[in-house]
């Protein structure tokens, strides 16, 4: 296919009265080029040859006929006739160079194929496009995807690709400087009001009015792919990396007006300036934050350990106050109606204690303890290792163990205690 290509467009550029055109399918994400030249007894064994074993991606037209037609037959009736050879080039799995004829023509490629591109666009199409020019310049464009946050995101897929570095040749980033900053701000502002109007950020009063007339220096250009690739390259804070150039931006234009006069190397100075404070501001926070978290695991720790000391020491009076009483009921010199009355106090005093429990939960302090722990653990999970993750627990799981058994033991202790008096009641 390479040679037939190469061949078929060296034959028709030699021709006296050679034009092209070249456009872009932008559904097929194919290059058109159109090859056209006059039918003359020159070039008439040629374009038969042509039309002969004409390559999958080609056409030709005689005149206004299909040429690649079973019916269609090349004679001297077709002599002076235009010629016009089609050639698709699928910009996905082009592997061979594009032959262009001048650099007027190759501006006009770049004018109706390239900038047409959006982001989606290089994303599909993820492959490298060799032109040569009059064979001896050749031009290498880059369509591929190497800034993914920009693809993965569906609020810049449809942004023109001329914002990705590469699409364009360096010497030809002045000419299009205009296009190139208007794609910018399509990616950067919060919202777009038309082609040359964007809000840089939501809430200010005057939009960002890019002027008809504007151009901008190839070291510019490069600073602003420079911002781009700062902002667009880190998956993790481009957010915080674009809020920091809207707000660099928004005091800028609070102050000039003029986006002619803008230094976008000093611009990118600053948004890389104020990213590194921001990051130590969020380290400093970060220290903070942890440190406070590990201040509420040990308070988390102390707490269980005061609950389980609290319970034991709560079954404890409640054991001794129940034996007290029924004991002397025994012991004390009294009649059966006192002893009754004293058996019957003890019933309600422990009958009073397992409503009390039931009513606020008998795991009470088990799983509000535990409900705190899990909230303590998950903010843990977002600054420390699995390591420290499995001690702290490890540390406050066995406690919780030990303090939801307490409480179970203490739950049937005056279920049992409240049956035992009630049979001793009516024993008694």
């Amino acid at each position: 296919m390479n040679i037939d290509y190469v061949r078929i467009f060296e034959f028709a550029l030699s021709q006296s009265d050679f034009s092209t055109c070249i456009n872009l399918d932008k559904k097929k994400l194919s290059v058109n080029q159109i090859l056209t030249f006059e039918l003359v007894d020159d070039n008439f064994d040629f374009v038969k040859e042509l039309i002969a074993n004409i390559p999958s991606n080609m056409a030709v037209h005689v005149g206004s006929i299909d040429a690649v037609n079973d019916s269609f037959k090349l004679d001297d009736s077709c002599l002076y006739e235009e010629i016009e050879i089609r050639i698709e080039h699928n910009l996905v799995n082009i592997d061979y160079p594009l032959l262009i004829n001048n650099e007027k023509d190759f501006f006009e490629f770049l004018k109706k194929c390239i900038l047409p591109l959006e982001i989606a666009d290089i994303a599909t199409i993820n492959n490298s496009l060799r032109i040569v020019i009059s064979e001896e310049i050749e031009k290498k464009i880059q369509l591929k995807a190497h800034l993914p946050v920009l693809y993965n995101d569906n609020r810049y897929t449809d942004k023109k690709a001329i914002i990705v570095s590469g699409t364009l040749p360096d010497e030809y980033l002045e000419s299009f400087s205009k296009n190139i900053l208007i794609s910018f701000f399509d990616v950067i502002s919060e919202r777009k009001l038309n082609e040359y109007e964007y809000l840089i950020k939501v809430g200010n009063i005057s939009p960002l009015v890019i002027p008809e007339e504007i151009f901008f220096s190839k070291k510019e250009i490069e600073a602003i792919y420079f911002i781009v690739e700062f902002i667009f390259d880190d998956t993790n804070r481009y957010e915080d990396k674009l809020q920091i150039l809207r707000k660099v931006l928004t005091n800028y234009f609070s102050k000039n007006s003029n986006l002619e006069n803008i230094s976008w190397n000093n611009i990118s100075q600053v948004v890389k300036d104020n990213y590194s404070l921001f990051i130590d501001n969020k380290i400093d926070a970060f220290i903070e934050m942890e440190q406070q978290l590990y201040r509420q695991q040990k308070a988390i720790s102390e707490e269980i350990t005061k609950d389980i000391n609290n319970k034991i020491e709560e079954i404890s009076k409640q054991v001794l106050t129940i034996l007290a009483t029924i004991i002397s009921s025994f012991i004390l010199k009294i009649d059966d109606e006192q002893r009754l009355w004293i058996l019957g106090l003890a019933i309600l005093y422990s009958g009073v204690l397992l409503a009390m429990n039931k009513i606020k939960g008998f795991y009470f302090s088990s799983r509000n303890i535990e409900s705190r722990k899990n909230k303590v653990r998950d903010s843990l999970a977002r600054v420390v290792g699995p390591e420290k993750l499995e001690e702290f627990d490890t540390e406050n799981n066995d406690a919780l163990t030990k303090l939801h058994l307490i409480e179970e033991v203490q739950k049937y202790f005056l279920i049992s205690i409240v049956v035992v008096l009630i049979v001793s009641f009516i024993i008694a």
